[in-house]
C-alpha cells in the first residue's frame, strides 16, 4: 500500500511538468541545447501511450528530447522501415533503445524475433551503428506488462530482458532495467492498483478489454521516473540534466557520493533534485543556491545524519561567512538531518567573536522538517533578500522560512535576521551560558514583511541557564511574536529586553507579542511594558498558513512531502 500511494504521489508531482515537456516533443531542436536524447522503441515508449512523455518532462532546458518511438514496432520492424536510420539523423548524444513487446511470439514474421538468436543480433547491431554514428547508446529493458493471473503479476518479457542485459553486458553499454524494476513496482500492487496505470484509448486495445500495456498520464509520470532515475545512476554526468533526480551520500562509501556539496553541485542548476543522505558525519561547508533541492535522510532519528563544521566571525570576515548550511535557492526542504557548527565547543568563557552559525537562509518557501540546528551564538540566521530603494520609496523582499518539529540549540541570540519565518511545535533550548537571548530579529524598515513566529513550541534549557530574554531588538523595527509557547523557568520575567540599555532605544519601535504563553517563564503581570497580548482573533493571523501566505498563498502546513523508500 505504501509503494502504490508513493507512486502515486510521484504522479501528482510530475504531471504537472508535462506541459512544459509537450514543447519538446519534436523531430528537431527548439532554441539552444547542449545535449539531445534521442527515444527509440515501441509504443510503451511513444508520446501516444509510453513513458516517453514523463521522462521527456524530467529533462533540464538545455536537454532537446526528441521521442521517435513508434507503435507496434520490434527490434526488427523498426529496423526494416528505415526508421533507425532516421533516428540516428537526428545526431543525438544519447539514443536510448528499448524493445521487447512485439518481437514475442504470435506477432507475426514481420515483427517477432528468437531472444537469443535475432533479437540479440538487433540489438547489438543498434549498439554497433549508434557508435559509428558517434552517438552513446542505453538500452532499456521492456516496460512489465500489467497483468495479474491467481493475484500474481505474470511476466511474459523475461527472455527478451535478459537478452538485451547480455548484449548490453558483452557490448559494454549501459544498460537500465526497467523490466525488473517495473516488476517489482507492479508485484507490491493489486489488478484493481495497477489499473490506474492504464491508457483509457489505445489503437491497439479496441475491442481487447483492458489496456494493460500502454499507460495514461498517471502512467507515464510513475515510470518515466523510473527510467530517468535509471539514466541518472547508469549514466551519472547526465544528473544534472535531470529534474527531481535521486542523488545518494553516504559517508561510507556505498552511495553515489561521500560529499554533500558534491551531490549539490551535480543536481540541476534548475529543477531541483533529492540529495538523500544515509547515517554519518559530513564535515564540510555546503552552499545550496539551486532552487527545488531537497536534502534529507530516510532515518527519523537527525541525529544520526550530521553536517558540521566550525567557521567563527572572528576568522572568516563576519557573520555571514560562517555558515555551516548556506541556503539561498528557492524551495529548499531540508528533514531528518542536523547541521551544526562546533566552533569552540569546548571553550567557556567564549573569546570575543564568537558568533558561529550553523544554519543561514535567505531562500524563499523554505521548509524544514525534523531538523536540528546546533550551535552556541548566532545557530540560525533566518534572513530575508534585503531592501532596495530609497527610505521613502523602498522596496524588500520577503523570504519565507517554516520550521516544524526542529529542535535548535543555542545561547546568545541564537535565532537571528530579517527573515519571515515560523516554527512550529520546535524545541528552543538554550545552552551553557547563564544568561542569554533567543531571538534577535532584524526588521530594518516598517514597510518590510518580516517577523518571527514561535508558534506552539517549547522553550527550554539546560541546567543551571537562569536568565534569558525572549528576546532583543537587532534592529528598530524588529518583530517577534510567541502564541501557544510553553516558556520554562529560565526565562525572564521581563521577557524583552533593550538591545543595549541605555545606549540603544529600539525596543521603542520593535512589535513584540504574545497569546497563550504557559510554563514557568510566562509572566504576563511583569513583562517589559511595551509588550502586546494579542487577542484569539488577532493570533489567528499568526498561524503558519496565514502569516506565511502571501501572493501565491503557500501553506506549508499542507505540502505534500512524499515517503522516502
Amino acid at each position: 500500500m505504501q509503494s502504490n500511494m508513493l507512486m502515486l504521489v510521484c504522479a501528482v508531482l510530475f504531471t504537472a511538468s508535462i506541459g512544459h515537456a509537450q514543447r519538446l516533443f519534436h523531430d528537431g531542436p527548439v532554441g539552444p541545447a547542449s545535449i539531445r536524447i534521442v527515444l527509440v522503441g515501441d509504443s510503451t515508449v511513444n508520446n501516444g501511450g509510453g513513458w516517453g512523455p514523463g521522462f521527456c518532462a524530467l529533462m533540464t532546458p538545455n536537454v532537446d528530447c526528441v521521442n521517435l518511438a513508434r507503435n507496434g514496432r520490434s527490434s526488427k520492424s523498426y529496423y526494416d522501415e528505415s526508421l533507425w536510420q532516421g533516428a540516428l539523423a537526428q545526431h543525438g548524444d544519447y539514443v536510448l533503445v528499448q524493445f521487447g513487446h512485439n518481437d514475442m511470439p504470435g506477432k507475426g514474421p514481420v515483427r517477432e524475433t528468437d531472444p537469443e538468436t535475432t533479437y540479440a543480433t538487433n540489438m547489438r547491431r543498434y549498439i554497433q551503428q549508434a557508435r559509428a554514428a558517434g552517438a552513446k547508446l542505453v538500452i532499456i529493458t521492456s516496460l512489465s506488462r500489467r497483468k495479474y493471473k491467481d493475484g500474481k503479476l505474470v511476466q511474459d518479457l523475461a527472455a527478451y530482458a535478459n537478452a538485451a542485459k547480455r548484449v548490453a553486458h558483452e557490448e559494454g553499454v549501459p544498460v537500465i532495467d526497467l523490466n525488473t524494476a517495473s516488476t517489482k513496482l507492479l508485484e507490491s500492487m493489486t489488478q484493481d492498483a495497477a489499473d490506474h496505470f492504464d491508457a483509457e484509448t489505445h489503437p491497439d486495445a479496441a475491442g481487447k478489454g483492458p489496456d494493460r500495456t500502454h499507460l495514461n498520464p498517471t502512467g507515464f509520470a510513475v515510470f518515466g521516473r523510473m527510467v530517468a532515475d535509471g539514466l541518472a545512476a547508469a549514466i551519472p554526468e547526465l544528473r544534472p540534466c535531470i529534474k527531481g533526480v535521486t542523488l545518494h551520500v553516504a559517508a561510507d562509501g556505498s552511495g553515489d557520493y561521500t560529499s554533500v556539496q558534491k551531490a549539490i553541485d551535480d543536481a540541476p542548476s534548475s529543477g531541483g533534485a533529492l540529495v538523500l543522505v544515509a547515517p554519518g558525519t559530513y564535515r564540510e561547508v555546503l552552499t545550496i543556491d539551486k532552487p527545488n533541492i531537497q536534502l534529507r535522510s530516510a532515518n527519523p532519528d537527525a541525529s544520526k545524519a550530521v553536517v558540521v563544521f566550525d567557521k567563527s566571525a572572528s576568522r572568516n570576515g563576519g557573520t555571514s561567512h560562517t555558515a555551516t548550511v548556506n541556503v539561498s535557492g528557492d524551495n529548499f526542504l531540508a528533514e531528518n538531518i542536523t547541521f551544526q557548527n562546533d566552533f569552540k565547543v569546548a571553550q567557556d568563557p567564549y573569546p570575543e567573536g564568537s558568533q558561529a552559525v550553523a544554519l543561514r537562509v535567505t531562500g524563499d518557501r523554505a521548509a524544514f522538517h525534523n531538523v536540528r540546528l546546533l550551535g552556541h551564538q548566532d545557530t540560525l540566521y533566518a534572513a530575508s533578500r534585503g531592501c532596495t530603494g530609497t527610505a521613502e520609496s523602498r522596496t524588500c523582499r520577503p523570504a519565507r522560512q517554516y520550521f516544524s518539529d526542529c529542535y535548535i540549540e543555542g545561547n546568545f541570540d541564537f535565532i537571528f535576521g530579517d527573515g519571515k519565518t515560523v516554527f512550529d511545535r520546535c524545541e528552543i533550548h538554550s545552552d551553557l551560558l547563564t544568561a542569554g537571548f533567543i531571538t534577535a530579529q532584524s526588521k530594518v524598515y516598517p514597510q518590510q514583511d518580516s517577523g518571527y513566529v514561535i508558534y506552539k513550541s517549547r522553550l527550554t534549557a539546560d541546567p543551571g541557564v537562569t536568565n534569558v530574554y525572549l528576546g532583543r531588538p537587532w534592529r528598530p523595527f524588529s518583530t517577534v511574536t510567541y502564541i501557544d509557547t510553553e516558556m520554562g523557568g529560565h526565562i525572564q520575567p521581563a521577557g524583552w529586553r533593550e538591545w543595549l540599555p541605555g545606549q540603544t532605544h529600539s525596543i521603542d519601535t520593535a512589535t513584540y507579542s504574545e497569546y497563550g504563553s504557559t510554563g514557568l517563564g510566562a509572566h504576563p503581570g511583569e513583562r517589559e511594558p511595551h509588550t502586546r497580548f494579542l487577542t484569539a482573533e488577532e493570533a489567528a493571523h499568526y498561524a503558519p498558513d496565514v502569516f506565511l501566505s502571501g501572493d501565491d498563498h503557500w501553506d506549508p502546513t499542507k505540502q505534500k512531502i512524499p515517503p522516502l523508500h
